[in-house]
């Protein structure tokens, strides 16, 4: 089971308390309600205590006939300082996503690296691109189990970073190595572009995420897949309304929000 790293600060809570308080939000994902932030009755909640959290959320998961693919990096500092697990559960295979059974949604668009065989502990780019079997282009939704609460650090890593459903597109060999700085995505909402994030590249943003995998006890292996921190971002989208993301030579990726399942088009 993955662990904290060495340089995070210890935790406030007991292994006990951690798998309980994971129950407690894997609950409120089922029940489709919010919850406040778990650093309002435990105070002495460290961003180890949401590792951990984190960890025995996923774990549980598992043990409920999940698979772990891999993980996606977060984007609140440069680098991303936070990620969470990408479980079997969560791959959409259409094109739709139900509003009506999530809190507080928004989709980043992102890119995808599919290893065909394991990495280095250090990586350079020369060796994820040489690990990679394929490059796809993704839409994530992440929905927040504390509603409209801003979490804390600690809050954010225990809710896996709010990770919840993920759209791959069917993507492309990497490219080569003298094109990774333009490497990206292009986004649009009903047609209309959004603007990019500047940084971290999805390639440092990956390549953060490796070392960090390795620092916690879980090097990624052939056939994990690692998500980038977000190309762009679209908040609350609305019944209807279309998200696409695409890349020359990695092809598009297209999501759209509907208010009842029987709008959903398998």
């Amino acid at each position: 089971m993955p662990h904290a790293s060495a340089d995070t600060p210890e935790p406030g809570l007991t292994p006990r308390e951690h798998r309980r308080l994971a129950e407690v939000l894997l609950k409120a994902m089922r029940e489709r309600r919010a919850i406040e932030p778990l650093s309002r009755r435990y105070p002495e909640l460290t961003p180890a205590d949401g590792e951990r959290i984190r960890d025995a959320l996923a774990d549980r998961r598992v043990a409920g006939g999940e698979r772990r693919l891999g993980a996606t990096a977060d984007a609140c500092e440069e680098p991303p300082a936070r990620f969470g697990w990408i479980t079997s559960e969560m791959l959409l295979d259409r094109d739709a996503f139900e509003l009506g059974g999530l809190i507080r949604p928004r989709v980043e668009a992102k890119l995808a690296f599919r290893l065909h065989r394991a990495l280095p502990a250090a990586p350079t780019a020369r060796d994820l691109l040489a690990a990679t079997g394929r490059v796809l282009p993704a839409l994530e939704v992440r929905d927040s189990r504390y509603g409209c609460a801003v979490p804390s650090p600690a809050d954010a890593m225990a809710d896996n970073c709010a990770v919840t459903l993920v759209r791959l597109g069917a993507g492309g060999p990497p490219p080569a190595e003298h094109a990774l700085d333009g490497l990206g995505l292009t986004v649009e909402h009903d047609g209309a572009p959004v603007a990019g994030a500047a940084r971290p590249s999805p390639v440092e943003s990956v390549l953060w995420l490796v070392r960090r995998l390795v620092a916690t006890g879980a090097a990624p292996r052939a056939g994990t897949l690692l998500v980038s921190a977000p190309c762009a971002s679209v908040h609350a989208p609305v019944a209807g309304t279309l998200i696409r993301a695409y890349e020359t030579g990695l092809g598009a990726v297209e999501l759209r929000g509907v208010m009842t399942e029987t709008e959903v088009v398998r």
